[in-house]
């Protein structure tokens, strides 16, 4: 973690700069994901001291703190403990986001089991929604958005996706992934979204050989995303698919043939052995 103390019309004194600096390094504490802590100490013209701190975090804007007073350590103390305050809140809410979405899951797939609609559509296949033109062996993107840009391009070459619901759906499913990462851990991530124009259930596979940040649930890298496309008013259907994919994923065998895969042979090969694995069952 990167940290600097800085000064305007002030001159920042070794004290000064031990005492920010030792104050500030408590941060990470309440939230983990800090990478760089900005002190500025500004002397005003009535000789009273303004401290702003700007904290720098990951996948969210920069917290900001200040303080006007005429001690500039008491400032440093209040600046720090209103900090701690709001990076305990902002947790507090990525919990309670985290909760909802699992919850949201797990009543998804009881809704599934539950659906008479389960039974007629149990079998089936990954092969059936996933588009083989829209597998992506060797992502060209690093990015998060990039990726989905790059997979939602890949079913509009390939036919499945009308070009006018590009963007659209590009930004419907970047927006989700800030509300909450479908990046759920073991380097796997299942974008989706649901849409009145889509007529049928289409999905594309890419597969990273460096790791994404996808923001995911573990903190570790993503190598294998399927995106997936929905008609909105069949939602049983998205379900048993969303089903079928992750109980594939979940799979250590198959998710670890699938990071490997470095062509389409390979990838469409996995799919049809998890299809077949899947009827037999």
């Amino acid at each position: 973690m990167e940290i600097t103390v800085s000064g305007r019309r002030i001159e920042i004194t070794d004290m000064i700069r031990e005492y920010a600096e030792n104050k500030v390094k408590k941060l990470p504490r309440y939230f983990d994901r800090i990478g760089a802590i900005e002190v500025i100490v500004d002397r005003r013209d009535n000789h009273s001291y303004d401290v702003e701190i700007i904290v720098k975090a990951e996948h969210v804007d920069p917290f900001v703190g200040s303080c006007v007073g005429n001690d500039v350590y008491a400032c440093v103390d209040d600046v720090v403990e209103k900090l701690e305050r709001r990076l305990t809140d902002h947790k507090g809410r990525l919990r309670d986001r985290k909760r909802k979405r699992d919850d949201r899951f797990v009543e998804d797939r009881i809704t599934l089991k539950n659906s008479p609609y389960f039974e007629s559509t149990k079998t089936m296949r990954l092969s059936d929604c996933v588009i083989d033109k829209a597998i992506v062996p060797q992502l060209a993107s690093t990015q998060r958005d990039k990726v989905i840009t790059e997979l939602i391009d890949a079913l509009v070459d390939a036919g499945a996706l009308t070009k006018s619901l590009r963007d659209e759906l590009i930004k419907m499913i970047v927006n989700r992934e800030k509300e909450g990462s479908t990046g759920f851990g073991k380097g796997v991530a299942v974008p989706h979204a649901k849409h009145m124009k889509i007529k049928k259930m289409v999905a594309a596979i890419g597969v990273s050989q460096q790791g994404l940040d996808f923001n995911a649930l573990d903190k570790a890298p993503v190598y294998s995303v399927v995106l997936l496309l929905s008609p909105k008013d069949k939602p049983d259907e998205h379900l048993q698919v969303m089903e079928n994919i992750f109980v594939n994923l979940q799979n250590d065998t198959f998710r670890r043939f699938l990071r490997q895969a470095t062509d389409l042979d390979a990838v469409t090969g996995l799919l049809q052995e998890a299809d077949a694995q899947q009827l037999q069952g």
